[in-house]
């Protein structure tokens, strides 16, 4: 995560609302709560590992290809 953290604007324009203060952590904008929340609440029912799109390797996370076709779907990768 501190590297997605560390390049997020290599890769997206962040919006006015994501630059926005966290509702619920004081020392973090809003797109840096949701990035953190992706491992914090892996186990979630809804979350990226849970739904497929994410899974956990030796040295971090890797987008499966699942992950990466809704991705596609969304617009947000070539």
């Amino acid at each position: 995560m501190t590297y997605i953290k560390d390049h997020i604007e290599d890769y997206i324009t962040l919006t006015e609302i994501d630059l926005k203060p966290s509702l619920t952590r004081s020392q973090e904008q809003r797109w840096q709560q949701i990035t953190g929340n992706i491992v914090s609440h892996q186990m979630a029912g809804t979350s990226l590992f849970n739904k497929g799109f994410a899974e956990r390797t030796s040295d971090g996370i890797r987008v499966t290809d699942l992950g990466i076709a809704h991705l596609i779907k969304l617009g947000v990768y070539p």
